[in-house]
């Protein structure tokens, strides 16, 4: 009875270490996929997507150019750049655009972390119906 115990022990760790692990694997996928879209131009549609990413580069394409200079897959804003040529109402508005650009990178981080604590509570809920099922086996003996 102590070998089944121990094996069934193991089986619930391996699976908490497979759930750990696929959750930070979809965390790496999505922030592989925010790097790509903040760094891949957007294919001109005639309704731009609504996320924050597709907004920008739209406004970036239109304000700056498809050939604007980038820095880390970033408008360069040194002295002399488009960005310093743009009029303060234009440039407040790609400031929020920017805002709105990190506020949907830490929604995407805070929903993944929300997965991870979500698979965490499940191992963790199977440890304890695991638990309590040993020690009802044992108080049985």
């Amino acid at each position: 009875m102590a070998d089944l115990t121990e094996t069934e022990l193991a089986q619930q760790a391996e699976r908490e270490r497979i759930a750990r692990e696929s959750a930070a694997e979809s965390a790496r996928a999505e922030q592989d996929r925010l790097d790509r879209e903040r760094a891949e131009p957007v294919v001109d549609d005639p309704e731009p997507e609504s996320t924050g990413v597709a907004r920008l580069r739209a406004f970036e394409d239109e304000h700056f150019g498809k050939d604007a200079v980038r820095i880390n897959g970033r408008v360069e804003r040194g002295s002399g750049s488009r960005y310093q040529a743009l009029p303060e109402p234009k440039r407040r508005h790609y400031q929020a655009l920017e805002k709105l650009v990190e506020a949907d990178e830490k929604l995407v981080a805070a929903h993944t972390a929300l997965m991870t604590a979500d698979a965490a509570h499940e191992a963790a809920m199977e440890a304890v119906a695991l638990a309590e099922k040993e020690a009802d086996a044992v108080a049985e003996q």
